[in-house]
């Protein structure tokens, strides 16, 4: 499914299903892509969410989509998944590592490697599942 997509932003697919809504975006596995998903994700959740559901929102997508271009392979994409409906907000990253995700210890001066405890702190729940080649890393926020 990555094919011309890959590189570029662009909407993939928007699905609705009642009152769920779905999009997904592939973007390049480049560092200002951790900013073009923080926008993407504001786009869908402004005015829809709470404040702190948003804002909680855009700093677990930046951990998301920063962990898949620090891991994935180099020359894959990655794909941002945002679907919202009844107060729920669930976020997935799809990246070509099929490798599960695993927790860093980290000492209290380190400067990185608290993305999933942070994930898993401030979300309502997360967790990752293998698919294709690759996997999905996911959170969900309850308004």
């Amino acid at each position: 499914m990555a094919g011309n997509a890959v590189g570029r932003t662009a909407s993939a697919a928007v699905a609705t299903a009642g009152e769920t809504e779905a999009r997904e975006f592939w973007l390049p596995a480049q560092p200002d892509s951790a900013r073009k998903a923080r926008r993407l994700t504001a786009v869908a959740v402004v005015g829809r969410f709470s404040p702190e559901v948003v804002e909680s929102a855009l700093l677990l997508v930046s951990e998301l989509v920063t962990n898949s271009i620090r891991y994935a392979p180099d020359a894959t994409g990655i794909r941002l998944e945002i679907s919202r409906g009844d107060g729920v907000l669930r976020v997935g990253v799809w990246d070509a590592n099929p490798s599960p995700p695993v927790p860093q210890n980290v000492a209290e001066l380190d400067v990185s490697g608290r993305g999933l405890t942070l994930i898993a702190e401030v979300s309502s729940d997360w967790g990752w599942e293998s698919e294709g080649a690759g996997k999905r890393v996911w959170f969900e926020l309850h308004d």
